[in-house]
């Protein structure tokens, strides 16, 4: 199951690279009740965790086309990649 996820995830990130941005809700689809559940660890206001959640979709779309495909194949990994590097 794990694998099938990430394959969709990689497949969705060649996607947004390729400029298709449906692609970010059936991204937000996949990930975004972990992601939510994350936010909940950190954040006390529903608003700060929708924010937080909305700036990562903002830098992963503006990013994605700059990560050769072969490595966005590798979904979950390069998600958590592109999140982290934030700069």
């Amino acid at each position: 199951m794990e694998k099938e996820i990430n394959k969709i995830l990689g497949d969705l990130l060649i996607q947004l690279a390729q400029k298709n941005m449906g692609a970010l809700d059936e991204i937000h689809h996949l990930v975004g009740k972990a992601l939510y559940a994350i936010g909940n660890k950190f954040f006390y206001q529903k608003a700060d965790i929708e924010d937080t959640i909305h700036d990562l979709y903002y830098l992963i779309s503006k990013k994605a086309h700059k990560y050769p495909e072969v490595t966005l194949v590798h979904g979950l990994r390069r998600f958590s990649k592109i999140w982290r590097r934030t700069d």
